[in-house]
């Protein structure tokens, strides 16, 4: 049959585009031109995927090549006020192997960790730093003097309500994240008051809300109080 691969020889792209090329009267039948493409698109699905594995594979090689320098350019990217997901993307390392670098052991993963965990104290102070710039320059916005409008109105202030509510959750943001970075340092102290209960001449106090010198101190006194018989001693008010 005219026009069929007999002599079995591997057909490639050149040969689907001289194919096409030919003039209507004279090229190919459809019906042949589709047994020549199926003939050749196995071999071009081979070659792309050779590509695309030769591609994963030096990226992966790329990607496992620790470097000193590059992890602490991503640090200081963050001591610059920079997320590190966003410093790892200005530097060009995945935040797989950033990870990775973390995890290392011996000096490197000790120096890794140090430089990471100053970092983030870094950018703690910046992200608090901003949260009080914030009002700040609110405030000398609203404090700038405006001139009244062509037609002798006075002119509409620069701040209005929606500028401070935005402004007031750009400034908690960056005070929840200084917080979440640097806890020791940012974190607002949370813990409840005692619970006293008083019921006709019973009190009841919640020891666990108690730090460790003030149940010390309270059980001192319950001790004392049943070695007098159950009555508290008085308190030693300095008089001889």
């Amino acid at each position: 049959m005219a026009g069929r691969n007999k002599d079995k020889r591997p057909i490639g792209p050149d040969d689907i585009a001289a194919a096409f090329a030919k003039p209507m009267g004279k090229g190919p039948s459809t019906r042949q031109k589709r047994e020549t493409i199926s003939q050749v698109l196995p071999t071009i699905r081979a070659e792309t995927k050779a590509s695309i594995a030769e591609a994963r594979k030096e990226t992966r090689g790329r990607k496992s090549t620790y470097s000193r320098e590059r992890f602490k350019a991503v640090c200081d990217l963050m001591g610059q006020g920079l997320p590190c997901h966003e410093a790892q993307r200005e530097v060009g390392i995945p935040a797989s192997t950033f990870g990775d670098w973390l995890n290392q052991t011996g000096e490197e993963g000790l120096f890794c960790r140090e430089t990471y965990a100053r970092a983030r104290q870094a950018l703690a102070d910046w992200a608090f730093s901003e949260a009080l710039s914030v009002p700040q320059r609110l405030l000398a916005l609203a404090l700038t003097p405006q001139a009244p409008d062509g037609d002798g109105r006075p002119a509409k202030p620069l701040v209005d309500s929606a500028m401070v509510g935005a402004a007031r959750l750009v400034t908690d943001s960056l005070k929840w994240y200084a917080e979440r970075l640097n806890p020791g340092q940012y974190a607002e102290s949370k813990a409840p008051p005692p619970v006293v209960t008083v019921n006709n001449n019973s009190l009841t106090i919640s020891g666990r809300d108690l730090d460790p010198d003030k149940r010390e101190q309270l059980r001192t006194l319950l001790l004392a109080a049943r070695d007098n018989g159950g009555a508290l001693p008085s308190p030693d008010n300095g008089d001889s």
